[in-house]
């Protein structure tokens, strides 16, 4: 159930609604990502029915982390199945939508349904104008900092920065490095701005 604003910026939500349910009808039956079930758009009021999750990446790798025990590492064996579910996922866009970026991967917004990995949440999804770099438009920030490359992170100062796929594959390696080590790359750094600059 997603609802819209008011006002010009509710009719921007909406747009990025309707877009992110044509995004997932259009990668419909590839078992790597979310199954869509139905929607229906009514005023400003989208709703959306996916199959249903057990839980997350990110609740996966606390889970492995506990029955690792302090200080062990998850099963090298575990992080492979799974990483080449989280790949496939991120291929399948590469792949089947010609010029689309995710834009926000992170363990969030990996689903485990039935033991599978699955790639949800196509709201930050953006076309490029090939297959490999795009000119931002400035003044937002778009994404989750501890996954986002430095590029996406210039965006956001910038009308001329430029990103493509390399910032999903920046992302993936983020998440790769959560998976082994139980934390993102640059956890250690609080504070919005020091991170931003490290990352950077």
């Amino acid at each position: 159930h997603l609802q819209a604003g008011s006002g010009s910026s509710g009719r921007a939500q909406m747009v990025g609604f309707k877009e992110e349910i044509e995004k997932i009808k259009q990668l419909q039956g590839n078992e790597s990502i979310i199954r869509h079930i139905g929607s229906e758009i009514a005023g400003n009021v989208a709703r959306i029915v996916l199959e249903e999750g057990d839980k997350d990446l990110k609740a996966w790798i606390a889970e492995q982390r506990t029955a690792a025990g302090r200080g062990a590492f998850i099963a090298e064996e575990a992080v492979r199945r799974v990483w080449r579910q989280i790949l496939d996922g991120v291929r399948t866009i590469h792949t089947f939508c010609p010029r689309i970026v995710h834009g926000d991967l992170k363990p969030a917004n990996f689903l485990f349904v039935r033991g599978r990995v699955k790639l949800i949440d196509f709201g930050t999804c953006m076309k490029v104008p090939d297959d490999t770099i795009n000119v931002a438009h400035g003044g937002s920030l778009l994404g989750t900092l501890n996954y986002m490359a430095p590029e996406a992170i210039e965006a956001c100062h910038t009308e001329d920065a430029k990103y493509g796929i390399p910032r999903d594959i920046w992302s993936l390696g983020c998440i790769l490095y959560a998976m082994v080590y139980g934390y993102p790359p640059f956890a250690s750094f609080r504070g919005q701005l020091p991170k931003m600059q490290k990352i950077i």
